[in-house]
Parts: C-alpha cells; sequence; structure tokens
C-alpha cells in the first residue's frame, strides 16, 4: 500500500472534510482527540491485556510512519518486504 493509498483510506474512513458530525471528523486534532479518550475508556473497562496506552500507541504510529515514509521514497526500493508492525 503506498502513501497516498493509506491517506485516501483515512478520509475516507474518517470524512475530514470539514464537517464535524456524529460519523465524520471536522480535522486531525479531533480524531487524536477521541482516539485519546477511546484509550482511556477502554483502558479502564477491557481485560488487562488489551493494554491501551495511547502514549505507546502513538509511539508506535510515529514508528510505523517513519517506516512507511522510507519504503515509500523511491531512493529506498527493495526493502517492500520488511515486517514493521510488532
Amino acid at each position: 500500500m503506498t502513501n497516498k493509498e493509506r491517506a485516501d483510506k483515512i478520509r475516507k474512513l474518517l470524512g475530514l472534510q470539514g464537517k464535524d458530525t456524529d460519523d465524520e471528523y471536522y480535522r486531525v486534532a479531533d480524531v487524536i482527540c477521541d482516539l485519546k479518550h477511546y484509550c482511556d475508556f477502554y483502558k479502564h473497562h477491557e481485560d488487562e491485556n488489551n493494554n491501551l496506552d495511547f502514549d505507546e500507541e502513538l509511539r508506535k504510529g510515529l514508528e510505523f510512519y517513519e517506516m512507511e515514509s522510507y519504503l515509500n521514497d523511491p531512493c529506498n526500493k527493495g526493502m517492500e518486504g520488511e515486517n514493521y508492525h510488532e
């Protein structure tokens, strides 16, 4: 999947069209805010094995972003098979 395809997937999934409705988000900051609420709530209401630490998820997401950006750079071809979502 290319980074453009990832961006299109998020736009389709979240809206991000300038409307704040029950099923669409107005901006990325709104998504981040609600993801923090999600992690806080379910970390305390789900089983202990489902660790939803927002800061850890954000750190991991930034790692994934860096790797995906690196892998989609035409200068770094040949690395497509690397598995970094662990």
